[in-house]
């Protein structure tokens, strides 16, 4: 039970420290986020610009992973908000009406408002773009992709036209372990040729008889590239994504009528957040939903991830 004095002292203390940035994480969130809403509804009637970032609308259902991703949500606010306001000028200037969109980490875009509400989404989306958009360009929907940067080569595995996603937590923004559905890259030193050969030969074994692509700006420095067109495989995937959102939560339910209910519910949820995401609520549709029972918990215990997308609506305001 929440302690609502407790937290109350707690914002008051927080704004005549002027802090405006909150993370709100509790245990057993996914399964019952009430606590946190709670929470944050006290913070909010006592620091009026407060920015908050809930947990379990941000990571994994590890706590750990979880209370990380949550605060670096909080601590990147400042710089999404100076992106967003960058990028709108740029527009400006450049005399370009368009929406603007940024890429997530795990695929797809999201609206400038939805980023800057979730930074911690899309702090390294360019070797995924790179991925997505060579796979594109080649038609290879199996493969092992080695995007060439200035100073490093990132290398993945791309597998039904997706980068393959790590399974377990992983170092994400500042080396920060947290679990956000990031593809796997290995990243190597451009110098270190034999290692980079080491890895993409061990990436190959997951994908056997698959082609190795190279892309990014300096993909030209590997003789295997004819041509320049890798150099814009991020952006012609950026160009042709839709917008997506996903939600992954645990669910208690007595029989399968009542599942069925909260699959119906999880649906509705992801389907409204890609909306929100910048997706056209006309095109938007669930494209993947899996639940399965968690082991360690009494029966009816079922963990549920929705992943939800659609087209980028034209009229989001720039």
């Amino acid at each position: 039970m929440l302690d609502r004095r407790a937290t109350a002292d707690f914002a008051h203390r927080a704004r005549a420290a002027g802090v405006t940035a909150f993370a709100v994480c509790a245990a057993g969130a996914p399964a019952a986020p009430g606590p946190e809403l709670e929470a944050a509804g006290i913070i909010a009637e006592n620091v009026p610009d407060a920015a908050l970032s809930l947990s379990h609308e941000i990571g994994s259902l590890g706590l750990r992973e979880r209370e990380n991703a949550t605060v670096l949500n909080a601590a990147l606010g400042g710089w999404a908000d100076e992106l967003v306001q960058d990028c709108r000028r740029a527009l400006r200037s450049a005399g370009i009406d368009a929406p603007l969109l940024f890429a997530r980490d795990s695929g797809g875009l999201v609206s400038a408002d939805y980023f800057r509400r979730h930074p911690v989404i899309a702090t390294s989306p360019a070797s995924p773009c790179a991925a997505r958009g060579a796979a594109l360009r080649t038609g290879s929907e199996q493969a092992v992709v080695v995007d060439v940067g200035a100073g490093s080569v990132r290398c993945l595995t791309v597998v039904d036209g997706e980068p393959v996603r790590h399974e377990r937590p992983y170092a994400g923004a500042l080396g920060i372990r947290v679990q956000l559905g990031a593809p796997d890259v290995t990243e190597v030193a451009q110098e270190a040729a034999d290692e980079i050969h080491a890895v993409v030969a061990r990436l190959g074994e997951q994908v056997p008889g698959a082609p190795v692509i190279h892309t990014g700006g300096r993909a030209e420095v590997f003789e295997a590239v004819s041509g320049p067109e890798g150099q814009f495989d991020a952006a012609r995937h950026a160009a042709r994504a839709d917008c997506r959102a996903e939600i992954e939560h645990i669910v208690s339910a007595a029989g399968r009528a009542e599942l069925d209910h909260l699959l119906d519910a999880a649906r509705g949820h992801a389907l409204s957040l890609a909306i929100a995401a910048g997706a056209a609520p006309a095109t938007v549709q669930v494209r993947t939903l899996t639940h399965a029972p968690v082991a360690y918990l009494p029966a009816g215990v079922h963990r549920v991830t929705v992943q939800a997308a659609g087209e980028p609506f034209t009229d989001v305001p720039s």
